[in-house]
């Protein structure tokens, strides 16, 4: 894997140099600004029922800061490298996306998100994190405990397409396993649904429609994600959504 890679979408928008670099301290509150200003102009009203920006703004920071307390803990041990440049590309392209790109999800703004933190560490060496790794799998590591235990660097897994049967591996990013062990490209905003894993965000099933919003709900039920965090990772899902590939 180059770079970081975990989403594996191509940028729906630009992705050359940002036009400003962002600190990692900074990365959480300038990327979660971004974010809710996307939601609240984008989508629609329902959508937005029992939301407020200020509280979007607060949750998408709460849950980002642990994860960047998990990049620090990586480039401290030297396992990750952290480029500001390419953070500031990363919220520069969001701003940059239409409403009708954001409603299909910020997916498409993954790749320039990806780049901003570099994988040192080759396969067979000592990781915590699939982040670490060049092959963006790190098998056997145990952060539940402190101080964590480490796994190892392994091969990247194998994939299923979409289209293709899901019974035995996982899918690849941007699609899901339904009820016929098949791969399917998740849906974007307004697309009919009945549960969230169908969803590029989440599943609204009062009107059983794939909802425009994304970003963190804290304390909300969650998808696979850093063994670290426990939040509902949409939008800011951007460092976790290859963290543990599970099949859905």
């Amino acid at each position: 894997m180059k770079k970081l890679g975990w989403v594996g979408i191509v940028l729906l928008v630009g992705c050359g140099g940002g036009s400003s670099s962002v600190s990692i301290q900074n990365f959480p509150q300038k990327y979660a600004e971004t974010l809710c200003a996307k939601n609240f102009q984008c989508c629609g009203a329902s959508e937005l029922t029992g939301k407020t920006q200020s509280q979007c703004v607060t949750d998408n920071q709460s849950v980002i800061s642990f994860l960047i307390a998990e990049i620090n803990a990586s480039q401290a041990q030297g396992r990750v490298s952290y480029d500001p440049n390419m953070s500031g590309t990363c919220i520069d392209s969001l701003k940059a996306m239409t409403c009708d790109q954001f409603k299909q999800g910020v997916g498409g703004n993954m790749a320039a998100c990806m780049a901003f933190i570099m994988p040192k560490v080759a396969m067979g060496g000592a990781c915590t994190q699939p982040y670490e790794c060049t092959t963006g799998n790190c098998e056997g590591a145990d952060t539940s405990v402190d101080p964590p235990v480490d796994g190892m660097c392994a091969v990247a897994p194998t994939l299923a397409a979409i289209g293709t049967s899901c019974a035995t591996s996982s899918c690849v990013d941007g699609a899901y396993c339904d009820a016929t062990s098949t791969c399917v490209a998740r849906k974007g905003a307004g697309e009919a649904c009945t549960s969230d894993t169908e969803c590029i965000n989440t599943c609204d099933t009062t009107s059983g429609t794939c909802n425009c919003y994304s970003g963190c709900h804290v304390g909300a039920p969650t998808t696979p994600a850093t063994t670290a965090l426990s939040a509902l990772l949409l939008g800011a899902g951007f460092v976790v959504s290859r963290a543990r590939r599970r099949r859905r």
